[in-house]
């Protein structure tokens, strides 16, 4: 079996010293819904003490951080599949320092090719298919996820440009 390790060193992305975040990636013939490890933990001198350990699939193994709850440090994204369009998901993690452990929120992998909209604290979806659209979503309770019942069809034109300020607008009223 071959195993694959990405681990962060989190001095450079988390406001406090010491943290690891590591992904373990593992081929398995008997299991097509998992084949990685996330532990996030302290170092310390013998290693490091896990606080926080899930075990998920990940296509390819790449790790991204952002803050999607808005309170200033960086959550963890894990890659989760890529569809014949390359339209990306990602299993997210909300990072919660003071308790050294973190929050998967549900339903987020279903979200293709996911970007905050920092202005508005919004999720947007930006989806590659026959006919390219925008979804929008927001965090519920920090655990799960919300969809806005609005789509727009993106034709790369004016319209669509148009289409997508009024949604923009729209959500900001909410």
């Amino acid at each position: 079996m071959k195993v694959d390790t990405v681990i962060f060193n989190g001095d450079s992305i988390f406001n406090e010293m010491g943290f690891i975040v590591r992904l373990i990636s593992f081929d398995s013939l008997l299991d097509k819904e998992h084949n990685s490890f996330l532990d996030f933990g302290k170092r310390t001198k013998d290693g490091l003490e896990k606080n926080y350990r899930d075990t998920l699939y990940s296509k390819v193994g790449k790790i991204d951080f952002a803050d999607y709850n808005n309170d200033k440090i960086k959550d963890i994204l894990v890659q989760n599949i890529s569809d014949v369009r390359s339209n990306w998901t990602y299993n997210l993690y909300l990072t919660d320092i003071k308790n050294r452990t973190l929050k998967k929120v549900k339903g987020f992998e279903e979200i293709k090719n996911p970007k905050l909209n920092q202005d508005l604290g919004i999720i947007e979806s930006r989806v590659n298919s026959g006919t390219n659209y925008i979804e929008f979503y927001r965090l519920l309770n920090n655990d799960s996820i919300y969809k806005y019942d609005i789509l727009v069809y993106d034709s790369m034109d004016g319209a669509s440009e148009k289409s997508y300020k009024q949604a923009l607008e729209k959500m900001r009223r909410k």
